[in-house]
């Protein structure tokens, strides 16, 4: 009498090699760590306001942590000076005003990245009723002995 032989269950042959895929899967997850982000830190000149929604924005859209980047944004106020924070090592960057040039002709070891505005948010305001136009009418007294002119 013949008997037939029949192949082995489909099964079988999945649990065997299943601790081999996962063994496998393993050895390659353990070769290649997770790239690790670098943690750097940012202070800002004031308090968490709308002048600074682009540095929140990149931070919410992942545009720091697809440059490799895990920032964290830290709020200034009275007292906080983002330079000195930067110079002494409590933060990575800071965000702060023209007076850094100031700092760092004074001694103090900063770099300027990057100046944010075309021209400096900074201007000079006088009532309407003083009839000034210019920069140079800021210097004309008025008869009284008072700049500008009537």
């Amino acid at each position: 009498m013949t008997q037939k032989l029949e192949p082995p269950p489909t099964k079988s042959k999945l649990a065997l090699l299943r601790p081999l895929i996962v063994g496998a899967s393993l050895v390659l997850a353990a070769s290649h760590p997770a790239a690790a982000l670098d943690a750097v830190s940012m202070q800002l000149k004031w308090k968490h306001q709308f002048q600074f929604a682009g540095y929140y924005q990149a931070l919410e859209q992942g545009f720091y942590r697809d440059a490799g980047l895990d920032v964290t944004i830290r709020e200034g106020g009275p007292g906080i000076d983002a330079a000195e924070a930067v110079a002494g090592g409590k933060a990575d960057y800071g965000v702060c005003t023209s007076s850094v040039l100031r700092d760092w002709a004074a001694g103090r070891q900063l770099i300027v990245l990057a100046a944010i505005f075309q021209r400096s948010p900074a201007v000079i305001l006088v009532a309407r009723r003083a009839d000034i136009s210019t920069v140079s009418e800021l210097a004309r007294p008025y008869a009284d002995g008072h700049a500008g002119k009537r």
